[in-house]
């Protein structure tokens, strides 16, 4: 007729026309019923109260009040004699042997002998009158699966007895450090950075349904829960991506479009047969640059508002400058992706502009922007606390260089190779062009560099010859063919 403790069959069922019940009332194992369920599928209201344990002599009893419901209710008229079956063993009562000193010692408080007796027996307890004195035989009440052992006794001791009268041994408090470790210090000091360039923080379930998608973090595999609640909450997620762009999509569709957000967060995965899980941040924006101004065309964010966030995150958070990279991956849209490392191999994450497939799966219309990054990379690489730098005391001088150079060559690159040069405060791209004038595979770029010395005014020989220096650095480690050069300003 049914999966015992789990769910009842169609021909079973109550209909219109039923006139004639046939009324069971039952204890299920809850054992069975959980492993029943798992093995089916099945999540109901009546596996979950099974599964968690019920008396077992209290089917007599709803037997007889149901009944009774039914013939002062319905006007039923209820038939005599019952069907018993009573598997062996289930109606007697379990029995723990407890410690009153123990106890005591677990508590850290003396109950007195008879409150505690008292306090027992109006909670269904029954002790054995015939215990030795300082060790009781206690009976534990059938509506109570859950104690099973002398630690649940105590529990339910000092629960009535009082909590507050339960005093407190500073001895036992352990050698824990004071205030927080270094990485909750961290993550704070990410979460204020993010906020201040003006994303808001969301927090996502970390329970997905099984296959879902992990765009960012590919190729991995799930940790299935042996017991989920549901079907879409049945794997611990291996991205945060997907999270965030449903809370894209959840403000798109009530038309708040614009949209910088942000989540911190642990995503598992499976390796060598072990589960192991990693903290990322990820972030999104859409929508415009910001509010609407009646003078200007409404400007939508791009490429440079993306790259300008993470640049002032990096920097805030003293982290090593990392490097950009092409990067080809299922979450970001062919051209636009870039791997973030840091040094020459070491991984940070990755940013871009949202893959076509995604925006489509997502509803999304406006380009997304998106980023993530390794919480465990970010903080191995913090430089520390900053230190306080005076303004400079001698001017400084700016200088152009135009160059032709290979369109295969890194930008970033070259920009991190000329700050390395002694006495080059800054280096900025100004510019780029790809033209009639330029190669075919080449490119124009013109560099502003910006030349100080903090403990003199560099005269004009001196800027000719560290100008002479950049260019030759650019010349012989890049390959680049010198096009133009001009003196900016003093």
């Amino acid at each position: 007729l049914a999966v015992a403790g789990v769910m009842g069959g169609i021909d079973s069922q109550i209909g219109e026309d039923t006139t004639d019940i046939f009324l069971e009332s039952a204890h299920f194992d809850p054992v069975r019923v959980s492993i029943g369920g798992n093995l089916l599928g099945m999540v109901t209201e009546s596996r979950k109260r099974f599964e968690r344990g019920t008396d077992p002599t209290l089917p007599g009893r709803a037997a007889d009040r149901a009944a009774a419901f039914m013939a002062e209710l319905a006007g039923g008229e209820v038939a005599p004699g019952i069907v018993e079956f009573v598997a062996p063993g289930t109606l007697e009562r379990r029995t723990i042997t407890v410690r009153k000193t123990w106890i005591d010692g677990l508590l850290g408080v003396e109950i007195p002998v008879d409150q505690a007796a008292s306090i027992l027996g109006d909670l269904g307890f029954d002790i054995d009158e015939d215990s030795r004195e300082g060790t009781w035989d206690v009976a534990i009440p059938p509506w109570r699966p859950d104690v099973i052992g002398e630690a649940h006794v105590a529990e339910e001791l000092a629960r009535v007895y009082g909590y507050d009268e339960v005093g407190s041994d500073s001895s036992l408090s352990g050698r824990a450090p004071a205030g927080p470790t270094h990485r909750q210090r961290f993550r704070e000091d990410l979460r204020d950075a993010l906020v201040k360039l003006g994303l808001y923080e969301v927090m996502t379930n970390s329970l997905v349904e099984r296959d879902s998608l992990h765009p960012f973090i590919h190729d991995t595999r799930p940790v299935i829960l042996a017991n989920p609640r549901s079907e879409d909450q049945s794997e611990l997620r291996r991205d945060l991506l997907p999270g965030i762009l449903k809370v894209v999509q959840h403000n798109v569709r009530r038309q708040m479009e614009d949209v910088r957000i942000f989540e911190i967060g642990t995503v598992h995965s499976v390796e060598s047969g072990r589960a192991e899980e990693e903290e990322w941040v990820v972030g999104a924006l859409t929508g415009a640059r910001w509010t609407e101004i009646w003078s200007e065309p409404q400007a939508r964010v791009d490429w440079f508002d993306l790259q300008g966030i993470i640049s002032a995150l990096v920097a805030s958070l003293d982290i090593d400058t990392p490097n950009s990279v092409p990067y080809e991956g299922p979450a970001v849209e062919p051209g636009s992706g870039g791997l973030l490392l840091v040094g020459e191999d070491i991984e940070l994450g990755y940013s871009g502009r949202l893959a076509g497939w995604l925006q489509h799966q997502f509803n999304l219309e406006e380009p997304v922007w998106v980023f993530g990054m390794r919480l465990d990379c970010m903080q191995e690489h913090r430089s520390g606390v900053g230190r306080y730098r005076g303004l400079p005391r001698y001017p400084a001088s700016d200088r152009d260089v135009s160059v032709v150079i290979a369109e295969n060559v890194p930008i970033g690159k070259v920009l991190d190779r000329l700050r390395r040069e002694k006495r080059v405060e800054q280096v900025r791209l100004k510019g780029e062009y790809m033209g009639e004038q330029i190669p075919e595979g080449m490119m124009g770029v013109l560099l502003g560099i910006r030349y100080r010395d903090k403990d003199k005014t560099l005269s004009d020989k001196d800027i000719d010859v560290l100008h002479t220096k950049t260019v030759e650095v650019l010349v012989n480690e890049f390959g680049a063919r010198l096009r133009e050069e001009s003196v900016a300003g003093d």
